[in-house]
């Protein structure tokens, strides 16, 4: 098994961040070749089309973690609150 990276803060999901890397280097290999056929091009948009929606996936999940962490904040801070009143 691969060491993970740690000092990589990553934005949504570690999977989906690591799947999206795996899919973009297949990119970079299509786009290093001189001629590409048909089904090569046909390989090229699933995959763009695979990386788009990963990074969608990716970005809904950051957006509910940070949904998350603001309402437990605001939680927190109710709580400060009602103890500084007491």
């Amino acid at each position: 098994m691969l060491p993970i990276d740690t000092s990589v803060e990553y934005q949504g999901s570690f999977f989906f961040h690591n799947l999206i890397e795996y899919k973009e280097e297949k990119l970079d290999a299509y786009a290093l070749k001189n001629q590409l056929n048909s089904k090569q091009l046909v390989k090229i948009k699933k995959l763009q089309d695979q990386i788009e929606k990963l990074k969608i996936k990716n970005t809904k999940i950051h957006q509910k973690k940070l949904a998350r962490i603001e309402k437990h904040n605001q939680q927190q801070l109710k709580k400060i609150a009602k103890n500084v009143k007491s």
